[in-house]
């Protein structure tokens, strides 16, 4: 559980500050493994814009962000369940 919370906890801080990254590299970072915007705003799924790690959407809701659609997580299961592709 503890692992999950971590996960989460950087999805969220990803979320925050995907868009300014996005903004400043259209090519990816060399080292990223992943990179999650959250800003779908709709579908059960968190696309992956560097190594394809697409993550499947538990318990959250979609609500209008900043830029685009953001997630609202309310600490009660609430998750984004993944795969790691490092190749």
């Amino acid at each position: 559980m503890m692992r999950a919370a971590k996960i989460v906890a950087m999805l969220v801080l990803l979320a925050f500050c995907g868009q300014a990254w996005a903004a400043e590299h259209s090519e990816p970072i060399q080292g990223v493994i992943s990179h999650w915007k959250l800003n779908e705003g709709s579908e059960k799924i968190a696309y992956d814009h560097v190594a394809g790690n697409h993550g499947t959407i538990h318990g959250t809701e979609w609500l209008t962000g900043q830029a685009g659609g953001a997630l609202s997580f309310d600490g009660k299961g609430d998750y984004i369940q993944t795969t790691l592709n490092t190749n």
